[in-house]
């Protein structure tokens, strides 16, 4: 449905605002404008948005884009971060009241905005208005269905079109049948919007209905029948003319795109360990003096192709298990350390991670990396659970954009 790439165009929306907001509010209180200062709202505002993404704030389901208790976690971070700046023999040109100013000011506009928008979306009736389904079997009723479960469509007047008739006059999920696609001609300019959900054998039909949209202002979409495939993560392709359905599919053998992601997480990579490294310096400090042990935990992961590599972490517990067996990490646990659940909780402990980034190992964005062990089990269990490392594993992805983070109860 569209509202998938609705949400997915209003999280990029919400990230490009954090990125920049600090930066402009802090011009905005400071009246001046010198070089330390786009530093510091530029760092403020990268740091915002990596750990909103460690934290699930950007969420496809709206309920947590404005999540206050998630905001003020991650702005006490930073005001922590604004404090070890504040420390290094910089002269930052910023008074003690300006600082504050601007951090109150930017932890406001950072929750108001969101609640701003959630209410211009929940706000919004529907998308289009009148909806017409080109057919009401299984597949029309599971478009039907989708869409009467949808937010956006709540008010759209919705119409199946069918030749059976034993349907004429009747309902499906509650929906009126107007009998006969040939009719759909006499009604077509009340519709805004229409799916197509026919058999693959009804292609004179398909295309009577593509040449007749064509003449009228509608927007005319195709649901394919092929419920025997199972789509991991297909797209449709042009191959010399002919339309091509990739059943599974990965950027990483395109060239250019393996290219350009790969300098984006090298630059960005480089960029915040400098900035980073007076926390990565606390972080280890703090782990020396709490337990017996060494400050940076390895361990043996699967990445790209199944290719293993050695995954860095700051150590949080007094175990450092690797290799056939692996205790998973409980809550409550007793092996992890009092400096480790601060890390853990705040996600602290992937820092070191960026180094993997570095080293070509990982990626910033991607499938998080399993042990080895976890991995051998996982793909006896999941379906095509391999798959993943068909892309780099990253610091964070699409489970700990979606809050699905920590112990694992089930394979579900």
């Amino acid at each position: 449905m569209t509202s998938r790439k609705s949400s997915l165009g209003n999280i990029w929306l919400y990230r490009l605002i954090d990125l920049t907001l600090p930066t402009v509010l802090l011009y905005s209180v400071s009246h001046t404008w010198i070089y330390s200062h786009l530093i510091l709202g530029i760092l403020n505002g990268l740091v915002f948005v990596l750990l909103a993404q460690y934290l699930g704030l950007y969420r496809f389901d709206n309920k947590k884009t404005a999540d206050v208790k998630t905001i003020f976690k991650i702005w006490v971070i930073l005001l922590v971060l604004i404090l070890i700046i504040d420390r290094v023999p910089i002269d930052l040109k910023l008074s003690n009241a300006t600082l504050f100013l601007w951090i109150t000011t930017t932890f406001f506009f950072l929750f108001i905005y969101r609640i701003t928008f959630k209410r211009l979306l929940v706000s919004q009736d529907q998308l289009y208005g009148n909806i017409a389904i080109i057919g009401a079997g299984n597949l029309g009723i599971n478009i039907a269905e989708s869409i009467q479960n949808d937010k956006l469509y709540s008010k759209a007047l919705i119409h199946f079109f069918d030749d059976d008739k034993k349907l004429k006059g009747s309902y499906v999920s509650e929906i009126p049948v107007i009998d006969k696609i040939s009719k759909f001609k006499q009604y077509i300019d009340k519709y805004n919007l229409v799916y197509i959900c026919l058999p693959l054998k009804c292609g004179v039909k398909i295309n009577e209905i593509i040449e007749l949209s064509s003449e009228h202002s509608v927007v005319l979409k195709f649901v394919p029948d092929i419920p025997t495939f199972d789509l991991l993560s297909s797209n449709v392709e042009n191959f010399h003319g002919r339309p091509v359905i990739g059943i599974t599919n990965t950027p990483a053998t395109n060239l250019t795109l393996r290219a350009t992601k790969r300098f984006e997480d090298l630059v960005l990579s480089l960029f915040i360990v400098t900035l980073i490294l007076p926390l990565l310096i606390l972080i280890s400090i703090a782990i020396k003096l709490g337990s017996n042990g060494p400050i940076i935990f390895k361990q043996k992961r699967y990445g790209l192709d199944g290719k293993e590599f050695t995954m860095y972490k700051f150590r949080s517990m007094t175990s450092l298990d690797d290799g056939n067996l692996i205790i998973q990490a409980t809550k409550n646990d007793d092996r992890v350390t009092k400096i480790g659940s601060l890390l853990r909780r705040l996600s602290l402990d992937e820092l070191p991670q960026f180094f993997n980034v570095i080293k070509g190992d990982m990626s910033i964005v991607g499938p998080r990396p399993h042990a080895v062990a976890h991995n051998e089990e996982y793909k006896k269990l999941i379906p095509k659970y391999m798959q993943r490392h068909l892309m780099k594993p990253g610091i964070t992805g699409w489970a700990q954009i979606n809050g699905l983070r920590g112990e694992t109860r089930n394979i579900q």
